[in-house]
This record gives structure tokens, sequence and C-alpha cells, in this order.
């Protein structure tokens, strides 16, 4: 039985625990015929943490212990974060990660569609295009790149807001000269440029050091990821801009699901797409409770002039149909309005 207690492994000991994982096993059933890795960006408190230990707990069970996992927090702490995590998927190191869709992009372009923003008006629609037609499309486009996604394999974090340290933000304009922290990757940066400001890319693991540090004056996610990284001790004012929901996405080596006999793969994909929908409401719940506990804590939430920011947008709208492709932007054309 995986614990989330007994999930979080040091760097230095992944390699020994790694080894004699198979051995702890078979001391406690069958020895498991795939024994895999799960990473993921977020800390240990974190609603996806939670779902991950219990998704691979149940089809441990399920699998009469062919299937054992270990989930790992924050990535195990690697260096060079996403990136390098996501390219140990690619190349078969880990077997299964979670991401949002911009990072991806840097291998499957179409993923950015995920944080294009101000495109979806709430958080019901982007679930109900992703779930659809669309999300069919990224995961035929995942594939080239040797990643499989899931049908119904967004888990969500919520909607994004921008927050900074210094001063609210009232309109786009305020955004002028500030250093904003951004994933990396391309939509984000050009994102923070149309606005005025100046995109600093850094791995989230980064981002507590460099606003202590004041390298850089904000950056945006939604509340949980502030609030569990402990983001709220520098941060002061949040802007509800809702720009963007942000999936993360649950990722798997091809290979390695190709591998799978049909029986194992049916498993994995029931237990992925009931716990998807279980996590999806409570982080809707727990992100609605934050927001008021930071109210109670002094953080200064403001509701900015949104059409001056949406004015900025259009050129990110061009240059980003070009770079997801026509497949897509077809679909998205159908599901939502897009300003032109």
């Amino acid at each position: 039985m995986l614990h989330a207690s007994s999930t979080l492994i040091s760097r230095r000991a992944f390699a020994g625990t790694a080894l004699t994982a198979p051995l702890m096993a078979a001391a406690r059933s069958a020895s498991p015929v795939y024994t895999f890795r799960q990473y993921h960006n977020q800390p240990e408190s974190t609603t996806l943490h939670h779902s991950l230990v219990k998704i691979w707990t149940e089809i441990q069970k399920q699998s009469g212990g062919r299937i054992e996992a270990q989930v790992f927090p924050e990535n195990n702490g690697i260096t060079g974060g996403d990136l390098q995590a996501l390219q140990m998927l690619r190349d078969g190191q880990i077997q299964f990660f979670t991401l949002n869709g911009a990072p991806i992009a840097n291998y499957v372009p179409s993923f950015a569609v995920q944080q294009l923003p101000f495109v979806f008006p709430d958080r019901d629609t982007a679930i109900r295009v992703f779930d659809g037609a669309l999300g069919e499309q990224l995961q035929r486009d995942a594939i080239a790149a040797g990643i499989h996604t899931f049908r119904v394999g967004a888990f969500e974090n919520g909607l994004r807001q921008i927050c900074t340290i210094s001063k609210p933000l009232h309109k786009a304009d305020d955004l002028k000269g500030l250093r904003m922290r951004t994933p990396q990757a391309e939509i984000f940066m050009d994102f923070y440029r149309a606005l005025g400001a100046t995109p600093v890319p850094l791995p989230f693991v980064d981002l507590p050091g460099a606003l202590k540090n004041g390298s850089v004056d904000g950056e945006d996610n939604p509340t949980e990821m502030e609030y569990a990284s402990g983001l709220f001790d520098q941060l002061r004012f949040v802007c509800i801009t809702d720009h963007a929901w942000a999936p993360y996405n649950l990722l798997a080596n091809l290979k390695t699901w190709n591998s799978l006999p049909g029986d194992l793969q049916t498993i994995i994909e029931r237990n992925v797409t009931s716990a998807i929908w279980r996590q999806r409401r409570k982080q809707f719940q727990k992100n609605k409770q934050l927001d008021q506990m930071l109210l109670g804590r002094g953080i200064v939430f403001t509701r900015p002039d949104l059409p001056s920011f949406h004015e900025r947008m259009l050129p990110v709208y061009r240059l980003w149909k070009e770079r997801v492709g026509s497949s897509v932007w077809k679909i998205l054309e159908t599901e939502v309005k897009i300003p032109s």
C-alpha cells in the first residue's frame, strides 16, 4: 500500500530506493511485473499528490499486485525542473508525469492551446472542451513525441491569477516594467510581453527564492499552488484575472504504455478517469476556501479592468494560431469565441 507520507524520496536516496523497490514489493506481496515512477511538480500537501497516490494504490490492488508505482512530489528535486522531468519521461527514465500544457508544447506545440489567455470564459467551458474533441486531437498529436495521454487526463489546478509583491494591479498598464516569473514555456512569455512586463522563465522550485531576493516582482498561478508552496510569505496582491484554466495532464511514456496488456491499460484508464473527476471537485472547493482564508490574512484582491487586458492579446492569438496548428485551432473556434 502506498501512502502519501512515504512517497517523498530524496534525490540522494533515489538511486538506491529505485533498485530496492521490487525487493520491498516482494516482501509485501507477489513481486510486481511492472514498477513505475510517477513524477509531478507540486508539493506533497496538494490534492494532485493525494490523488496520484490513491490512483496507484487502487491500480496496485486491482491489478493483483502486477503494477506498483512510487509517486514523487516536486519532481524528486531534480535539477532542471519540469523540462528535465519531461525529457526523462520521453527517454523512459520515468514512466508517468503530470504537467500543464505549456511546457509540453516544447515537444508538442498544440498543447500550448491549454494556456491561451482569456480564451475560455470559465472553468466549466475549459473542462468541456478539453474532455472533448480538442482533447482527442491533443492525444493524437502527443504520439509523435513519444507521449501517451489519457482520454480524460487533465487534473485541475484552478484558474490562474496574477500576483505581485509590491503593488496591486487594476489595469493592464500596471504590469509595465514588472519582472514576472513564468514557466519555461513561450506562451507565458508572450503573454507578459504583450502586457509590457519582462518575463523571467524559471522552474517552479526556484520561484520562492526569486520572490524573496527580489529578482522577480510577481507570478501567476492558481491559489493552491501559491499557498502550498509558501509564496504568500512574499506575495501581497492578487489580481483576479482568471486568464487561463490550469490543467495538469497525466502523461505516460508511449513505449511503456504500449507494452502493457490490454487489461492493465483498462484498469489504469478507469482509475485515472474517476480520480480526475474527484480531484476536480475537491480542487474547486479548496480554491474557494483558500481565497476566503487569504482575505483574512490581509492579502489584497483586486478585480481589474479586463478589457484592457483583452485588447493586448490579439498579437498573441495571431502568433499562436499558427504555432498550435490548423487542426487544433479549427476545433477551438467551434467551441469558443476567439477575439480577432
